[in-house]
C-alpha cells in the first residue's frame, strides 16, 4: 500500500515551504508576519492532508515525522551558520548598563537552577502523574491497551504544554505554586 510518488512529492513541497514561511514570520518578528505565520501553518496542514489521504492509517503520523525531519534540517541550517559578532560600542554600553553585584549574580544563578529543576524534572514528573491519572480514568471505559497508549501520549504532551506555560510566566513563586498545585491534584486523583 504505497501512495503516489507526486503526493509524497507535494507534500514534502507543502512542508518545506511552511517552515520557511514560518522561520521568515519568525525572523521578522511582528513585522506583518500575520500571513506568513498564516500561510505557513495551512500549508503544514495540507501536507497533512496529503499524507493523509495517500497513505490511509499512518498518513497523519508519516506527515507529522517529514514535517519534524524538515524542521530539524531548519534548525540544523540555522545553528551551522556563524553568528556575526556584536559592535564594540553595544558590547561596552552592556558592561556600563548593568554592573551586575556579585550577590545579584548568585541570586539569579540560583534562580536559573531553580528554573531548570522546575521545568525538568518537576514539571516531568507532574505529566507523568496527570498521565497516570489519565489512565486510571480511562481504563473502566477503554481496554486496558487504548488507555496506556492514551497516558503514554498525554504525559509528554502535558510536560510540553506546562514547561511553556511555566515559562510565560515572569514571577518564579507563581511558577512554583503551579507546579505543586498540579502535582498535588495529581496525587490526590490517584489516591482516590
Amino acid at each position: 500500500m504505497s501512495a503516489p510518488l507526486p503526493l509524497l512529492l507535494a507534500s514534502l513541497v507543502l512542508i518545506a515551504g511552511g517552515l520557511a514561511a514560518l522561520r521568515r514570520a519568525w525572523r521578522q518578528r511582528g513585522e506583518g508576519g500575520g500571513a506568513l505565520v498564516a500561510g505557513g501553518w495551512a500549508a503544514l496542514l495540507a501536507a497533512l492532508i496529503l499524507c493523509a489521504g495517500g497513505y490511509a492509517d499512518r498518513g497523519v503520523a508519516f506527515g507529522i515525522v517529514l514535517a519534524m525531519a524538515a524542521a530539524l534540517f531548519f534548525v540544523f541550517g540555522a545553528a551551522l551558520r556563524p553568528l556575526a559578532p556584536a559592535p564594540r560600542r553595544t558590547l561596552r554600553a552592556a558592561k556600563t548598563a548593568m554592573p551586575e553585584s556579585r550577590e545579584a549574580g548568585w541570586r539569579s544563578r540560583l534562580a536559573g537552577i531553580w528554573t531548570f529543576v522546575l521545568l525538568g524534572p518537576l514539571a516531568g514528573l507532574v505529566s507523568a502523574l496527570l498521565g497516570s491519572l489519565a489512565f486510571r480514568l480511562a481504563q473502566p471505559v477503554l481496554a486496558p491497551a487504548n488507555a496506556a497508549v492514551i497516558a503514554f501520549f498525554l504525559a509528554p504532551l502535558a510536560w510540553a504544554v506546562l514547561a511553556a506555560l511555566l515559562l510565560m510566566e515572569p514571577r518564579r513563586w507563581r511558577r512554583s505554586a503551579i507546579v505543586l498545585a498540579l502535582g498535588i491534584m495529581g496525587a490526590v486523583g490517584l489516591a482516590v
